[in-house]
């Protein structure tokens, strides 16, 4: 499933953002460190266009150079968006170019999470329907009993988003490391796009 404009923009502030923090001794960076991080996701001169539509909102600031590919680096209002927000959307856009260990601490023991009626629905059918999927998938090869494993997983994680209130602990000990482990090592496209839109759901407005 291919990320829609408003999504693909917001990977795009998320990877320049991880550049800049994590690879760069610069303040700006060309196109291609930042492409690294979105390389499986969209071409090199698809970036470059999100960027540009990001310079017109005033989130990224653009050098032009003559004689090289142009700079670009946040500007004060980008990184406010790529730090300072904690939605299900930031977090969609960060599970498409990491891992839910570089970005989500593991929540207190002691820390409860109560569910509205219409969030338990919700989530409730988003996880039968990666459930679903994975029971109707024949497997990985390589990796036998992984699909069996993670099955178990995400049904016990699903008791706990019927129950309404769980320790978040539990949630992310349960449920997250499965959606983790299926976006990063299960071989099915398909069933990882749904574990990514389930995941940053879940983390956007569960343990954010």
């Amino acid at each position: 499933m291919r990320p829609h404009f408003r999504e693909a923009k917001l990977i795009a502030v998320a990877a320049l953002h991880d550049a800049l923090y994590f690879d760069s001794d610069y303040t700006s960076l060309q196109v291609s460190p930042i492409h690294k991080r979105t390389d499986e996701i969209f071409s090199k001169g698809y970036l470059r266009r999100l960027l540009d539509a990001l310079a017109e909102h005033q989130l990224v600031s653009i050098e032009n150079s003559e004689n090289s590919d142009d700079f670009y680096t946040l500007t004060d209002a980008g990184i406010e968006v790529a730090e300072g927000l904690s939605t299900a959307d930031i977090m969609t856009a960060r599970y498409r170019i990491g891992s839910v260990r570089d970005i989500v601490e593991v929540p207190a023991s002691d820390r409860i999470v109560s569910l509205t009626h219409n969030q338990v629905d919700e989530t409730d059918r988003s996880l039968t329907n990666v459930i679903e999927t994975l029971e109707a998938d024949n497997g990985s090869p390589e990796s036998p009993g992984m699909r069996e494993r993670l099955l178990g997983q995400l049904k016990a994680g699903r008791e706990l988003i019927l129950s309404g209130q769980f320790r978040a602990y539990l949630l992310y000990e349960v449920l997250v490391r499965a959606l983790d482990e299926l976006i990063a090592k299960y071989g099915n496209p398909a069933i990882a796009e749904l574990a990514k839109a389930l995941l940053g759901a879940l983390v956007g407005k569960m343990l954010s």
